[in-house]
């Protein structure tokens, strides 16, 4: 039905490119430097080149730009007094299909689900209204189909960004020759799941877990080099994954490749559980109270009732309170004791509706906005050479600009690590202190001299295989306050 709907969108948006320019979308190129000229006869000019495009502006008044609904445009039509690009076009299903697939934030929430939730936090119950709490482990996302068929099951695995390509379809075909993110996970499915009947499907929501050399994740559990850990989070239908089929699944597995077994261990969501601790000190029940009394005083978002508060006031003010909530009262994982939590994974129910949202821990979070960024840097532009990437800091020092590229990150990681000092235990970034004092002297004096050549070398520093914090190294040094000092006074973030 959703691939119905964005086809439809597409064509009647092109159909009303069709009616401009005599019935269809030309594909003749003039020569660079010419356009249409307005006026009945429409014949092509060439600009002067010292023309400026102030000369060559029209001088009628500015149209507005706006973008409508899906549904809309499938009430309506197309819009009669504009017509609109293609990137316009992609953008409106790509957006939509974005925010599809978005998991809900605390700012997402009504004012009675926030203080459900709180409550929830000091051990009180909130009639009609569940909470089933998970650990967010920090692990490659991957979903699990099973489809039954007349000679046996069909496995599909998806990443997170290939399902989304595919608009949450797990049951594409393109999916039954995926591997997702773990060969060992499909094929523990393939050689041991239980047989479906006919038609009957099963989705599975996991991150895998693996030894951290081989994953880019931000948190060290120590998993042994030859285990995996698939840690599901979502099951549908619910019940139809059982701790039967765990013991069935988990185990040895031959690996050809290594010539030795590979081990599999699958969690339930009941194996990761976090629960508020019964013994909360009074500290944390008054900060919670007080955020309760804060919830109930926020404004209401203009034109919604009063259980709708502005998300900009929970997303700046109630939410970073609640991150710090779940760092005090979740400090240790269900992987590893001794390392830190992601977050929490929360399933919300009240009657017949389901709300699934995510509430990250306050350490992770500052941490993963910042060095997010950076690997999709090393994993979407990986073409880039380190030349050019030394020219953006460059071009960030005497352009400086608040739009997100690779120096600007870079400049927040630096300022992040200095005034943290420390990283909590298990905690995994680009450098050790060592290496990151190195890089801050390089990239200093490069910036000061507008020195590539330094720049470059500073580039080089960052490692594919991250350093594993023991929660007692000192990353600030007189070269990173140097440096952090540098970026204040030229305002490079």
């Amino acid at each position: 039905m959703r691939d119905e709907i964005y086809q439809k969108v597409v064509e009647r948006l092109l159909s009303e490119f069709s009616s401009m320019g005599g019935g269809s979308v030309g594909g003749v190129s003039t020569p660079l430097g010419t356009g249409p000229k307005a006026g009945s006869r429409g014949e092509n000019i060439y600009k002067d080149s010292t023309a400026t495009d102030k000369e060559h502006r029209s001088k009628g008044k500015k149209k507005k730009t706006y973008t409508r609904s899906i549904q809309w445009y499938l009430k309506n039509g197309g819009e009669k007094g504009r017509k609109r690009s293609l990137k316009e076009i992609h953008n409106l299903i790509f957006i939509n299909k974005l925010d599809e697939v978005k998991t809900a934030r605390i700012m997402d929430l009504k004012k009675s689900e926030i203080i459900a939730y709180l409550n929830f936090l000091k051990g009180h119950a909130t009639e009609n209204i569940d909470f089933f709490v998970t650990e967010k482990i920090a692990g490659q996302s991957m979903t699990v189909g099973i489809k039954g068929g007349n000679r046996g099951n069909t496995i599909y695995c998806a990443t997170k960004d290939s399902l989304i390509d595919m608009k949450g379809d797990i049951f594409h075909p393109r999916f039954a020759k995926s591997s997702g993110t773990s060969p060992l996970v499909k094929k523990a499915f393939i050689e041991k799941f239980r047989k479906l009947s006919k038609d009957e499907e099963i989705v599975l929501g996991m991150e895998i877990v693996i030894n951290d050399k081989r994953k880019p994740d931000f948190i060290a559990y120590h998993v042994p080099p030859e285990k995996t850990i698939a840690a599901i989070f979502s099951i549908k239908p619910e019940g139809s994954f059982t701790k039967s089929d765990v013991d069935n699944i988990s185990g040895k597995y031959w690996n050809r490749k290594y010539r030795a077994n590979s081990v599999l261990e699958i969690l339930l969501p009941e194996n990761i559980p976090l629960r508020p601790d019964v013994n909360i000190d009074d500290a944390i029940i008054n900060q919670i109270d007080e955020l309760i009394q804060e919830v109930e005083n926020t404004e209401v978002s203009p034109g919604k009732g009063p259980d709708f508060p502005k998300k900009t006031y929970i997303k700046d003010h109630i939410a970073p309170k609640i991150r710090s909530l779940v760092k005090s009262m979740f400090p240790s994982s269900n992987i590893n004791a001794s390392s830190p939590i992601e977050g929490l994974a929360v399933n919300m129910t009240s009657g017949d509706e389901s709300l699934f949202f995510k509430v990250p821990s306050e350490d992770f979070d500052k941490l993963q906005k910042i060095q997010a960024q950076i690997t999709a840097e090393f994993k979407v532009n990986r073409n880039n050479t380190t030349r050019v990437r030394a020219q953006g800091f460059i071009e960030q020092l005497n352009n400086p600009v608040t739009t997100n590229n690779f120096a600007r990150n870079v400049f927040k990681l630096v300022k992040h690590l200095n005034e943290a000092q420390t990283l909590p235990l298990n905690y995994r970034t680009f450098f050790s202190p060592r290496k990151f004092k190195s890089f801050c002297s390089l990239l200093l004096s490069g910036l000061q001299n507008q020195n590539s050549t330094d720049i470059e070398a500073a580039v080089r520093l960052f490692s594919k295989q991250l350093f594993i914090s023991q929660g007692t190294e000192q990353f600030n040094c007189a070269e990173s306050e140097a440096l952090e000092s540098f970026i204040g006074q030229n305002n490079l973030i």
